[in-house]
């Protein structure tokens, strides 16, 4: 696991990145980078950076097929054995979230509808600036 982190910093080096980098991981990669060097483990927790990578951690990461290597979709269902969840890297300059405008309601006197009609959470779709040609993302399965 560490020796892939290597791997990706030299990437990223080798094409003169050294700002912006993230790398969001699975509990299962953290658990096996304890297992691996628990002083490590305990420097990201302390510092949340690794190798020059702002960390992150989630347990929803995307699902990627074990045996051919591809993206599954968004919201699909593991098929244990087959599907494994990976850590994956991205520059912040190459990404992009998007936000949107709504009303809240129409008029003054809908306001007591506005929380069945609309919900307020976060939401947001995030891409890659470059779709045809996407540049510096990297994923660890």
């Amino acid at each position: 696991m560490v020796d892939a982190l290597i791997d990706l910093e030299a990437f990223y080096a080798a094409n003169d990145i050294f700002e912006g980098l993230n790398i969001c991981f699975t509990p299962e990669h953290m658990a096996r980078i304890k297992k691996e060097d628990k002083k490590l483990y305990k420097e990201i927790l302390d510092e949340g950076r690794m190798y020059g990578f702002k960390v992150h951690r989630y347990s929803q990461n995307p699902l990627y097929n074990k045996d051919s290597g591809a993206k599954k979709p968004f919201g699909s269902v593991i098929t244990p054995g087959e599907d494994v969840r990976a850590t994956f890297t991205w520059v912040k300059g190459e990404v992009f979230r998007c936000w949107g405008d709504t009303e809240m309601y129409a008029t003054l006197r809908d306001a007591g509808l506005q929380a069945d009609l609309i919900s307020f959470a976060q939401r947001a779709l995030v891409g890659k600036i470059r779709a045809n040609s996407p540049k510096y993302h990297g994923a660890i399965i």
